[in-house]
């Protein structure tokens, strides 16, 4: 028998195991996607856009005041709005902003959101009947 053999093949396949052993460790585990959003963002996202879709009160006041100033494309007062804005508050995560309208039109947008921040925005349509324009709620999360 040839040992000189055995050996080299006994090195090759060590070689290509530890070879193998470091590709795996440097690779990334999981290729993060930029345009991901966050998950503390997101599932504020779905809570906050959840309460509005199913809690009566806040829908009452958002559609009232909807209502009120039917000529606007979008509002920018929400200081009648207290129990929407008060829910919007408490559940954005910590180190992000907001911003948060109602609007008429779906071409709404803010003027709060710094330039160069990536801002994640989600929003629901709202209205009390057939005959009545809906709302739209829209809100803007971005990093601090």
């Amino acid at each position: 028998m040839d040992k000189k053999g055995y050996i080299r093949t006994l090195e090759a396949v060590i070689a290509i195991v530890i070879v193998l052993s470091f590709v795996y460790a440097v690779m990334p585990s999981k290729i993060i996607n930029p345009s991901d959003i966050p998950y503390v963002v997101e599932s504020a996202q779905d809570f906050i856009i959840g309460e509005i879709e199913e809690n009566p009160s806040i829908r009452t006041e958002i559609t009232i005041y909807s209502l009120a100033v039917l000529d606007m494309e979008q509002i920018k007062d929400n200081t009648q709005t207290t129990q929407t804005d008060t829910l919007i508050k408490n559940y954005i995560p910590m180190g992000y902003s907001y911003d948060a309208l109602i609007c008429k039109q779906t071409s709404c947008y803010s003027d709060q959101i710094p330039m160069d921040a990536q801002a994640y925005v989600s929003d629901v349509l709202l209205s009390t009947g057939a005959n009545d324009a809906p709302s739209i709620v829209r809100i803007w999360i971005w990093p601090d």
